[in-house]
């Protein structure tokens, strides 16, 4: 097996794809992000996400990315795409940009905090946010118990159509990782979504 063959083996062929998408998701951030995408993998039954969250408390964006392919290399499952959410906070983006570029791991950047994703479910936000408490304090005016350590995702499900729609108002592309407000959030769930129906 040669090098290329062993580096790209964590992707299905197209030839052998079933029905059915393999998307294996990376979280970086609070446990609010793997509570969000459980969620919606439970609302959507006939889409497989596999969920995999491989970090103890605050890992780099890149760092991030790095775990993500050397997972999907070793595991015995075939994934047909591997994606990263991740907040910009202090990270330096543009370096886990280029890793994910190199690495064919797709990224998917919320700027400043995935909070502000979650708000976007709720309020059409333009402001910039100097940081991720502010964003919270937002949000906590459209879900008032809202905790980080734990997510109810029906407080955010019908709001989905919302949050894709205002995020690409933001940021059509889904890659501007300077442009605060944005969240490119809405490219890996607007692609969950259609591969459920």
């Amino acid at each position: 097996m040669t090098r290329r063959q062993r580096d790209n083996r964590s992707f299905r062929s197209s030839s052998s794809k079933p029905p059915i998408p393999r998307v294996l998701i990376f979280c970086g951030g609070a446990c609010t992000v793997p509570d969000y995408f459980d969620g919606l993998r439970r609302s959507l039954d006939k889409h497989e996400v596999i969920l995999e969250v491989r970090h103890r408390g605050d890992v780099s964006p890149d760092k991030l990315v790095n775990i993500a392919k050397g997972f999907a290399a070793r595991s015995s499952r075939e994934y047909d795409e591997i994606w990263c959410v991740v907040d910009v906070d202090n990270f330096d983006i543009g370096r886990a940009a280029e890793s994910a570029q190199r690495q064919g791991v797709r990224l998917a950047v919320s700027h400043p905090c995935f909070e502000f994703w979650l708000l976007l479910h709720h309020d059409a936000c333009t402001a910039p946010q100097a940081r991720c408490a502010a964003v919270a304090e937002r949000l906590r005016r459209h879900v008032p118990d809202y905790d980080k350590t734990q997510l109810r995702f029906g407080e955010f499900a019908a709001g989905i159509p919302d949050a894709i729609k205002r995020a690409k108002e933001l940021d059509p592309t889904g890659v501007d990782h300077q442009r605060n407000p944005s969240s490119g959030v809405w490219r890996l769930v607007e692609k969950i979504m259609e591969s459920a129906l």
